[in-house]
Formats: structure tokens, C-alpha cells, sequence
């Protein structure tokens, strides 16, 4: 099976992220995301009372040079977040430059690592590991133990949105 078809895509060699064809301003695109923020993100369309193109097309149009993946998980972001101090317009539009994520170095264990995320992941996994009273390291540690994603980051995502889904551990 190939590592884009789907949530049954569990081990740690494969990523629950999938391309989606989607419809954006009326031409054909692709966004890639993990299951987690596309169910996410058709539960707020459906909120919202718009069809998931319109909702696609307007974040589009709100969004910088990032790419439009990581505007909508951005978006999905900051819509469950809670006393979120950026509007879901604002977290796309205050980000500049051909990349969105930050790159940090970490320890999990005694193995050294580096991650990247969008800075609004950062900060709310930052919030979640003081919420718990735990170090960051040890947080995303216990993703990393935990994960059932291909790739730390996405884990880290899928974490951090289940946290403010109300589902998080």
C-alpha cells in the first residue's frame, strides 16, 4: 500500500498524511494533511455552513507565500484553540516567507534530534507541556512513544490538535 492511502497506514515507516484533490478558486489542486485536520476541517466548513471549496478558497486568498497545506492546519489550528490571541485570518497573514515552520533542536532520550512545525505549534505545545507541568523534551517524547503517524511532526500536529479537540491526553 502506498504511504498516501489512508488512515489504515499505521506503522511507523508510513504517514496518515494523504493528498486530497481539491478545488481552489475554481482550478484543480492538492492539499496534503493528516487525517485528524481534514475531518477537522470539513467539521467547520460544516460549522461555518460553507462548502469545503468555498472555505479553501478563502483561506487561500488569505494566505502569504506559505504553502496551502500548512495554511489550513493553521487554520484548523486556531479555530479550537481557546482564547486563541490570532484569528484564523491573522495566523495565515502574519506569517511571512516561503516557509512557515521553525526548525528546533531537541533531546528525546539521549538521542539528539531536530524538528520543524509552524510557530503556532510550537507555542501550543509549549502550552500543553506547561499545562502538564512537563518539560517539552519529555511531551514530545511521549508522542514520539506514543505515535501511530510516520513522521514526528505530523504526530506532533495530530497531538496538539487532539489536545484542543478536547480529546488530548
Amino acid at each position: 500500500m502506498d504511504a498516501t492511502q489512508g488512515p489504515s497506514a499505521k506503522s511507523r515507516g508510513r504517514s496518515s498524511i494523504r493528498r486530497r484533490a481539491v478545488r481552489v478558486s475554481g482550478r484543480h489542486s492538492g492539499v496534503s494533511l493528516e487525517d485528524a485536520f481534514w475531518q477537522a476541517f470539513r467539521e467547520i466548513a460544516t460549522l461555518k455552513g460553507i462548502t469545503r471549496p468555498a472555505l479553501l478558497t478563502k483561506i487561500d486568498a488569505e494566505r502569504t507565500a506559505a504553502n496551502l497545506s500548512s495554511a489550513v492546519r493553521l487554520f484548523v489550528l486556531a479555530h479550537y484553540r481557546p482564547n486563541n490571541q490570532m484569528s484564523p485570518t491573522i495566523l495565515t497573514n502574519n506569517q511571512r516567507g516561503p516557509s512557515l515552520v521553525s526548525k528546533i533542536s531537541l533531546k528525546i532520550g539521549r538521542h539528539p534530534t531536530s524538528d520543524s512545525l509552524e510557530p503556532s505549534f510550537w507555542a501550543a505545545l509549549k502550552e500543553i507541556a506547561a499545562a502538564k507541568e512537563l518539560p517539552i523534551n519529555q511531551l514530545i517524547a511521549e508522542i514520539d512513544r506514543d505515535r501511530h503517524v510516520g513522521n514526528l511532526s505530523s504526530a506532533i500536529r495530530v497531538f496538539v490538535l487532539a489536545h484542543y479537540r478536547g480529546s488530548g491526553r
